[in-house]
């Protein structure tokens, strides 16, 4: 075949039907196999392995070997036609035509420019039969071999793409591993394919890191909606509440859309730049008032140069192939600048320092005047079962009362506070209508990991904190969930403290309404538990979260930008629930079955005082307080072993702890509680199982 040689006057319809057959176009010498039917605007690519252009077989004066040649030739016309095929059909804008990804219509843009260049081959061929009286098939097959080595191969691709409904970032990935193949021309093309693909994905980027907003709803970018669009709108959301559940929950990493040459890292680091310019584009346009102005406030947004990032990435888009380390340290170099900027904005006008101040005041019980003052007049309420229909107005009365009352009235954040009761389930029967059960085990902290001490009806009491934008984006629900966890277990532990001086006093008062030898146990039974829960009183409250509040206070203060400032308080969170020993649940139960000796001694009390002022008769309370006693000190002991155990000791925690233990042992009191009769020693052990299971 290569010997053979065409004329323009001997096969001129042959020379012409084959320029047009090269580009898929059939006629009389060439034409449609009856399997493939060229049709513009078709919505699926061929099987590349049937081709659908040949030889008419009415042609009988070729001969086999040119028949050969020919058809061989023409089928670049069959991969040019499909290829055609598949670029109308990304960029096809038809009514009723679903529309296609940017990344789709990127690889299209980049075959278009790849058949442009074929047709223009074509065209030169053209030209060059013209001027030349003849030319052989071999002439023919040398102009357009490099052409026979991309159009197969593309056309294999795209019809894989195609079939497999690839998009986004999977297209990326198989042009990415394609630019890798060993043949030369091949590798230029998918490289030149990848290059216009990253023109769209750096368009993508630049939208987002510039104006928080994303391309197309970001349907193949690898930063995507994780909430319903109508929730989270294209700009910034218009008031606090949006702002803060768009910043919690609102924007993701798909990590199935990340390109094979974008690192996580990066990833996260784009996902973190556009929701901060989001925030920020909200807040300097929630600053409008004169004092905002004046202050300089409401110019958070113009100190940074967002524009020489527009510009810096159209350089980086510019480059002749995609520069991953240049776009890495840019990203670092403008994920710094807003975090800088985002800390500013919540340090200075978002007031984080008066916001920590005051959620350790309230939810961490450093304003012990005020919580002395709201116990002392809740006392009444919280005696008896709550009742649905109004323990939350009552609850408020208390607090205010109690704010009023104390150092709080001074306090211009006391407002923000307010208190609720979360009932975990209605009454049993039903029988009492508004009434809560006098006893719940099924309070729930929300947290799988933080385990409360129960102790009565009233365990659902918890604070609710009201925040000012942007604090929501530091102080998140499930942050505030957790100081909630915190301020439950100190509560409990204060309310069991003041019960146990409260039956001190009417013990005072009872002095003389029995021998001093009969109540002796008695005293000694609150004596010991006293020094129990006292002592874990001022461990939690002095040696964990005074001290570690100290620590924040200093990393806050030393804190640079939003990021340092974030992970100092997710620390010292973490800090007061392991300290605090919220993540044990051994240790959550075994504080529960203490918290009721505690709360059977002080009935008991009470009851004695109830019938002396009646002018009854005292019962004895000798013998229930040597009952309580020894199950006490039994249980005291099992929870010093406990504390004393390897998974407590080890970690940071540590040190603080055995200050505890020391306080605790102090005159090898728990020590000597440890080595009692068999009896006790089995039913200690028992209980230990008890608390592990």
């Amino acid at each position: 075949m290569g010997g053979v040689v065409l004329t323009e006057g001997s096969h001129a319809s042959i020379l012409q039907e084959l320029l047009l057959a090269l580009l898929g176009y059939s006629g009389d010498v060439f034409v449609e196999k009856k399997e493939w039917k060229s049709e513009k605007g078709r919505t699926s690519v061929p099987e590349p392995w049937t081709i659908g252009l040949t030889v008419n077989t009415d042609m009988d004066w070729i001969k086999a070997p040119d028949r050969d040649g020919l058809n061989s030739l023409v089928a670049l016309g069959f991969h040019c036609q499909a290829l055609q095929d598949y670029v109308e059909s990304a960029t096809s804008l038809l009514p009723g035509q679903q529309k296609s990804s940017l990344i789709r219509r990127a690889v299209a843009t980049g075959l278009s420019e790849l058949l442009d260049v074929y047709r223009a081959a074509i065209l030169r061929m053209q030209q060059q039969l013209r001027r030349m009286p003849s030319v052989s098939m071999a002439s023919l097959n040398f102009s357009l071999q490099e052409f026979k080595v991309l159009l197969p191969a593309l056309h294999r691709m795209m019809y894989q793409a195609d079939r497999n409904k690839l998009s986004g970032s999977q297209l990326l990935r198989l042009l990415h591993d394609k630019a890798g193949c060993g043949v030369p021309a091949l590798q230029s093309c998918c490289q030149r394919l990848l290059w216009h693909c990253n023109q769209t994905l750096l368009s993508h980027i630049r939208s987002w890191v510039v104006h928080g907003v994303l391309l197309g709803g970001g349907e193949d970018f690898f930063i995507q909606m994780a909430a319903p669009e109508q929730d989270i709108g294209a700009a910034a959301p218009q008031n606090d509440a949006a702002g803060a559940i768009e910043w919690q929950q609102g924007f993701m990493v798909a990590r199935e859309a990340l390109p094979p040459y974008i690192s996580k890292d990066t990833a996260d680091s784009v996902l973190f730049i556009g929701k901060a310019m989001r925030v920020l584009k909200q807040s300097s346009g929630s600053c409008r008032e004169p004092a905002c102005v004046l202050s300089g406030e409401g110019s958070i947004l113009s100190d940074m140069d967002t524009a020489s990032w527009a510009q810096a990435l159209r350089r980086t888009q510019s480059r002749a192939a995609f520069q991953r380390l240049e776009l890495e340290g840019l990203i670092q170099s403008m994920r710094a600048q807003v975090a800088g900027q985002l800390w500013h904005l919540v340090l200075v006008r978002g007031g984080l320092v008066q916001h920590l101040t005051a959620l350790k005041d309230y939810f961490l019980l450093a304003k012990g005047d005020f919580y002395q003052a709201l116990l002392s007049e809740a006392k009444p309420l919280m005696e008896l079962p709550p009742r649905l229909a109004t323990v939350d107005a009552s609850l408020a009365q208390a607090f205010q009362q109690a704010g009023a009352s104390s150092s709080a009235h001074e306090d211009p954040l006391f407002p923000s506070v307010s208190a609720h009761l979360d009932i975990a389930e209605p009454h049993a029967d039903g029988a009492v209508g508004d009434s809560a059960p006098a006893h719940q085990d099924a309070f729930s902290t929300g947290l799988d990991d933080v385990h409360v001490p129960e102790y009565d009806a009233w365990d659902g009491l918890s604070l609710t904190y009201t925040l000012k934008w942007p604090l929501h984006i530091l102080l998140t629900p499930e942050v505030m969930a957790r100081y909630n966890a915190l301020f439950q277990h100190l509560l409990r532990l204060k309310r069991v403290c003041l019960g146990l001086d409260a039956a001190w006093a009417s013990l005072r008062r009872q002095a003389g309404a029995e021998p001093l030898q009969s109540r002796q146990p008695v005293w000694d039974v609150r004596l010991h538990m006293a020094h129990l829960l006292l002592n874990m009183q001022v461990y939690m409250q002095v040696d964990v979260v005074e001290a570690q509040c100290a620590v924040l206070q200093e990393h806050i203060g030393k804190a640079r930008d939003f990021e340092d400032a974030e992970s100092s308080h997710s620390a010292f969170l973490s800090a007061l629930l392991d300290k605090t020993m919220l993540s044990s649940p051994r240790v959550a139960k075994a504080l529960k079955t203490i918290y009721q000796l505690c709360t059977r001694l002080c009935s008991l009390v009470q009851e004695a005082e109830e019938a002396m002022h009646a002018g009854e008769r005292v019962p004895a309370l000798r013998t229930e307080a040597i009952l309580l006693g020894a199950e006490f000190r039994n249980r005291a002991s099992s929870l010093f072993r406990l504390l004393q155990g390897d998974a407590l000791q080890g970690g940071p925690k540590g040190a603080q702890l055995r200050q505890l233990l020391l306080r605790l042992n102090y005159n090898h009191f728990l020590d000597s509680a440890q080595q009692p009769g068999p009896a006790a020693s089995a039913a200690a052990a028992a209980q230990e199982q008890q608390w592990s299971d």
